[in-house]
């Protein structure tokens, strides 16, 4: 402490000497600015919105809407507390959402880029599931 008590512009630069993080940054810049990634995170994210709402929106379901872009998807359930129970069944089958921040009882599905075909059928498929056990049906 007396040190930098002494020399109190001991730390001069947050980013010299950060040759290492910069070629992370450039390496990831160029796997994220990739045509097949894209695809990819565009297919994905119209396969969930597809299966969920084909599967889960109907006059008596818990869900009241699925929307996103992309990998960036929300379902909307009916209230709160049907939102937080299948939060919980989620995550006890292995998927993590989260509630939105504004909306609690909107869940946010935010997979990685580069989620795999059979993965988000998982998600999806443990969507439904987790819906049915936590309501009993599923339209």
């Amino acid at each position: 402490d007396f040190f930098y008590q002494r020399h109190p512009f001991v730390h001069v630069s947050t980013f010299g000497g950060a040759e290492v993080g910069c070629e992370a940054a450039l390496c990831a810049l160029s796997k994220l600015s990739s045509a097949a990634l894209y695809d990819n995170v565009i297919v994905r994210g119209e396969e969930f919105r597809s299966a969920v709402s084909s599967k889960s929106i109907g006059a008596n379901s818990p869900v009241r809407a699925v929307r996103g872009v992309g990998l960036l998807n929300a379902i909307e359930c009916r209230d709160v507390h049907t939102a937080v129970e299948l939060e919980r069944e989620l995550i006890e089958r292995g998927v993590l959402c989260r509630p939105a921040l504004l909306a609690p009882s909107c869940l946010l599905f935010i997979p990685p880029l580069t989620i795999t075909a059979e993965e988000n059928r998982a998600i999806i498929d443990a969507l439904l599931d987790s819906i049915v056990h936590v309501t009993g049906s599923v339209q």
